[in-house]
């Protein structure tokens, strides 16, 4: 196989043409394990999954060392050997007797998969090899009509997943001497797509090449419209209703994913994989489907923890994180659904972003750019009163009172003393007006008019609690925020947990037993701050220097471009006197929101990848 690269095109087809078959006759053995495809050695977990992706029969009578958890006398995690045969590891990873299934419809082709694994446990790796065989081991262009090609579409809750993912497919078979010659190099490769001919010799003796292109993408309805998807990998699919910047759930994208396969019929595969989250979305819903026996038989549900799945990590490495983080390692490394999700903010970044030392900032009265924003959480008799005041400058937000007034039933905190407070703070800092939600909002707005404070009301429901406290996260975690050194606050935002209501909605907030109030006036205000950066680049009309008639924000950066006209206009810049406005050929990407010619969006369009 050397020698590949030197074949014709109609040598290789033919050379093609007996590999593809000895691949369909054993696809672990000769395309998984093959050193000239993937060249992989799967796990016993990993190897009982394939089998059943494949149809092929589990081995009963081979065992194999796999950790199973258990716990010392004295209350420790320890991981033991047992040893397993590929039908009892079947039956620990699928809750299913291996023989019901297997003799329930040989007719049954499996290509709906749901890979439930912990952290570091290889699914990616796995679900990416099973991408590459959906693409190469089928002639496709017997299924397409109107569409050049068929879609292998990565699907992540952001592009940046999306791209690793690409980027592991890629290298694989960029590795693999056989498969580097199906790249179709008439295509432009970019970094979100990825093209593949695929030459099949037809019974006449003539080749047919079957076009599929590797697509990646966030995870959106948008993203499968005019595709003709021929796999479909839904990369950490428990986390996608956590993103921020997703618009759409999950249930209503995957609507969108099922018809995109509809014209391929079964062999079409679907695979989501992820470690699990919160119990809500697609993935828990059909792994408690599959508990109930209420899937279709297409369907296949494995579910492990990280050390049956990946035998190869040594079992210190586990023990050490039960002991870091007991509750945390339930969903990591278990691969256990849970009722919420803790550390929404990485407990190390708000360290990182915690003022040590500083408890209050007096207000900058030389910096006249810094503008403040105020916010309250209003409680009396048993939760804190709690005012937070953040000011922005530039893109930076920081944060300058933290103060709070715990009541008891006996002795309620007083409206009026926080209240004088307030005003005198307002004073200080020129705060136009102070945040609150609506809890006893309009008596307490009479109290504080008295003392001269406007209170304006935002409406405290988890929408806008989950859009403030977004906001918070991408704060701290980029390190744009500098917090006041409040052990209360520093502990509340670690303990912040993401679970879902009854409604089925997401809730932010504290844990069972804990407390958000310092949290809650702090994510208010930075809001408030947040919007007012954005607005103050949206509006500002402010013209700066030598920025040749055009409208800039106060950074200096431009709204619009300058015209060719106006630079060469002014003589400093004669010598580009013949520039040509070359703007009308450049378009917006809707996907990557950057610039891109319009040929080659033309391009994509015209191969099936509709743009909105």
């Amino acid at each position: 196989m050397s020698d590949i690269s030197k074949l014709s095109d109609k040598q290789f087809a033919a050379v093609w043409s007996k590999l593809i078959v000895k691949i369909k006759e054993d696809p672990i053995k000769n395309f998984i394990r093959a050193a000239g495809f993937m060249n992989f050695s799967p796990t016993p977990a990993q190897t009982v999954a394939l089998k059943i992706i494949f149809g092929q029969e589990l081995d009963p009578f081979t065992t194999h060392r796999i950790y199973q958890e258990e716990f010392t006398e004295d209350g420790k995690m320890d991981l033991v050997i047992e040893e397993m045969t590929e039908i009892q590891l079947f039956r620990f990873m699928t809750g299913r007797d291996y023989n019901s299934v297997a003799k329930d419809d040989s007719e049954v082709i499996i290509n709906m998969i749901d890979l439930v694994v912990g952290r570091r446990g290889g699914k990616t790796t796995l679900s990416a090899m099973l991408a590459i065989y959906c693409a190469i081991a089928t002639n496709w262009k017997q299924y397409l009509q109107k569409t050049p090609f068929a879609t292998v579409l990565i699907l992540s809750h952001s592009r940046e997943f999306s791209d690793e993912v690409l980027e592991l497919i890629r290298t694989l078979i960029q590795e693999s001497p056989i498969l580097t010659r199906l790249i179709n190099k008439k295509k432009k490769n970019t970094t979100s797509t990825m093209n593949l001919s695929v030459p099949w010799v037809m019974k006449d003796g003539t080749i047919e090449k079957s076009r599929v292109q590797i697509k990646v993408g966030a995870a959106s309805s948008k993203t499968t419209r005019g595709v003709a998807a021929c796999a479909v990998l839904c990369d950490e699919i428990a986390f996608w209703n956590l993103d921020e910047n997703l618009k759409e759930t999950d249930e209503k994208i995957m609507k969108a994913v099922r018809p995109a396969t509809k014209q391929f019929g079964s062999k079409a595969m679907i695979i989501k994989l992820s470690s699990p989250g919160i119990k809500q979305g697609v993935l828990y819903n059909e792994y408690s489907k599959w508990v109930d026996n209420k899937l279709p038989k297409n369907y296949i549900v494995f579910k492990a923890p990280s050390w049956v799945w990946n035998t190869i990590l040594p079992k210190n490495e586990f023990i050490i994180e039960w002991e870091l983080d007991e509750d945390g390692f339930d969903t990591e490394y278990r691969a256990n659904f849970v009722d919420s999700l803790s550390n929404f903010i990485l407990p190390e970044m708000v360290d990182l972003a915690v003022m040590h030392g500083v408890n209050f900032q007096a207000p900058q009265v030389e910096n006249k750019e810094i503008k403040y924003f105020a916010a309250i959480d209003a409680a009396y008799k048993k939760d804190r009163f709690t005012f937070s005041v953040v000011g922005h400058t530039g893109n930076r937000i920081t944060q300058f009172v933290s103060k709070g007034w715990e009541g008891t039933k006996k002795k309620p905190v007083q409206a009026k003393e926080v209240a004088k407070y307030i005003r005198q703070i307002c004073k200080e800092f020129d705060i136009p007006f102070v945040a609150a939600d609506q809890y006893s909002f309009q008596p307490l707005k009479e109290i504080f008019e008295d003392f001269g404070i406007t209170l304006e009301e935002y409406s405290f429901n988890p929408t806008f609690k989950k859009k403030i406290y977004f906001n918070l996260k991408k704060l701290v975690h980029s390190q744009q925020i500098d917090l006041l050194d409040n052990n209360i606050q520093t502990k509340e935002i670690k303990e912040l947990v993401v679970e879902q209501t009854s409604a089925g909605s997401i809730k932010i907030g504290h844990p069972a037993g804990g407390t958000d109030d310092f949290a809650d006036s702090l994510a208010i205000a930075g809001f408030l701050a947040t919007e007012g950066v954005n607005n103050t680049l949206r509006t500002s009309t402010e013209i700066a220097t030598e920025t040749y008639g055009i409208k800039t924000d106060i950074h200096g950066n431009a709204f619009t471009a300058p015209s060719p006209d106006m630079i060469a206009s002014d003589r400093r810049f004669s010598e580009y006197a013949e520039v040509q406005d070359n703007s009308m050929l450049f378009r917006k990407c809707p996907e990557t929101r950057k610039l891109k010619k319009i040929a080659d969006l033309d391009d994509e369009m015209d191969d099936g990848i509709h743009l909105i």
